[in-house]
């Protein structure tokens, strides 16, 4: 039992890692039945509707800077379509690979946006990212003669680089129950007419599908939250990093999808530089 509770953290970031694999696994199961516009509602009002309780409770209502939680809501719904369209539509390893390199992006934005500052190291290891993820988009455009997939996956990426970095901005003033209700409701929202103007009629095979992507994505928001209270920052994002071999063991289990060696390669080079990039004591202070 003490080596649980002193492991909590990292147990709890496992979950939301795995979690998050079973709902890539239920958003592919729905490729071909079910459109990108359906399964995001679908998701978006399971989580607001789950949210509701805990947002009554908040105030002010609806929170203070409502413009930039909007943009962020916004930032995140489209990150999102282009997260689901590229699990449709590529390798689920691949699709995780990418949309795992979002910190990637996080450190140029928040060096334009917030003004902070990193070392030669940290820029070093952002250019050696950017080589394995071009590996990864070069072997993907290759193998299927099509780069729309790849590209508006690199777009979900730099989306959820943006909307992570409003995040951080609005963690100064805002809950981060509220935040997440933006972002959920927001999602709902904004699906909802392209999602309902062709709705197919439900089947219990994609109620289910529909059911755990949403339940799915909520356990894991739980979870990742809690881990980022029990343990710290750096741990837990090592534990992230479990995503990519874990939805590379779906999609073979599955999908009998394969990596060639250029992934792989690709791979250790967008996980190490992550590693060495938001490693101990890396970021320098703004002061």
């Amino acid at each position: 039992m003490a080596f649980f509770k002193e492991k909590s953290g990292l147990i709890l970031a496992f979950l939301s890692v795995f979690f998050f694999s079973l709902m890539n696994v239920a958003v592919k199961y729905t490729a071909g039945y079910l459109s990108t516009y359906q399964v995001v509602f679908a998701r978006s009002l399971l989580m607001t509707l789950f949210l509701l309780p805990a947002v009554f409770k908040i105030r002010p209502p609806l929170g203070r800077r409502r413009g930039l939680l909007f943009l962020r809501g916004f930032l995140g719904f489209i990150a999102l379509l282009c997260n689901f369209y590229s699990v449709h539509n590529m390798p689920l390893a691949d699709a995780s690979l990418i949309f795992q390199a979002v910190p990637l992006t996080v450190l140029p934005i928040s060096f334009l946006l917030l003004k902070e500052r990193y070392t030669l190291k940290q820029w070093g290891c952002f250019f050696l990212g950017l080589g394995g993820v071009a590996l990864v988009l070069y072997e993907d455009i290759s193998a299927s003669l099509n780069y729309l997939p790849a590209l508006i996956a690199l777009l979900g990426a730099i989306l959820s680089g943006l909307a992570y970095t409003l995040v951080r901005l609005l963690a100064r003033s805002e809950e981060n129950n509220m935040i997440i209700f933006y972002f959920a409701a927001t999602g709902f929202i904004l699906a909802a007419p392209p999602a309902l103007w062709n709705w197919p009629p439900l089947n219990a095979r994609l109620l289910f599908l529909l059911l755990a992507v949403g339940v799915s994505a909520t356990l894991a928001q739980i979870f990742m939250t809690r881990a980022y209270r029990a343990e710290k920052a750096g741990k837990v994002a090592a534990v992230n990093y479990l995503s990519v071999p874990l939805a590379a063991f779906w999609g073979f289990l599955l999908w009998q999808e394969k990596p060639t060696l250029n992934i792989i390669i690709g791979t250790v080079i967008i996980l190490l530089s992550l590693k060495f990039m938001y490693g101990k004591n890396e970021r320098k202070s703004d002061g």
